[in-house]
């Protein structure tokens, strides 16, 4: 099975929204005749944040396991040793009697959680 990778549709559609926004409030502040510094620096944090926030969390699916993107922490976690896998509201994961919750994998991602589900349940000794 060839690596899947997926990103939440809402999560993409929320960056490029604020991302829109942000960047549009920093061109009309650069064609006006008083030019906010701060304003822009500020549009420029909140566009990088909704990237870190909405845009860079990410799952890839294998046959051998899962890479998890969350935010600020990338982990890998073999089918093998995933004792629990979540998928009712977004995909959270119990790996070593530790909880990780997919960013990538929202409520509205039900079909990414089952796929997931399915792939460690394949994994799974009988």
């Amino acid at each position: 099975m060839p690596t899947k990778k997926f990103r939440s549709t809402s999560n993409k559609i929320t960056a490029v929204t604020v991302w829109f926004f942000a960047f549009g409030t920093i061109a009309v502040n650069l064609v006006a005749t008083r030019v906010s510094i701060a304003v822009m620096l500020v549009l420029l944090v909140i566009a990088a944040i909704a990237w870190l926030l909405f845009w860079r969390p990410s799952v890839a699916v294998d046959e051998v396991g899962i890479d998890v993107q969350n935010p600020l922490r990338k982990t890998r976690i073999d089918f093998a040793n995933v004792q629990a896998v979540d998928g009712t509201f977004g995909l959270v994961l119990l790996h070593n009697d530790r909880r990780f919750t997919v960013w990538a994998v929202t409520g509205r991602d039900s079909a990414i959680a089952r796929e997931i589900f399915h792939n460690w349940q394949r994994q799974m000794p009988n």
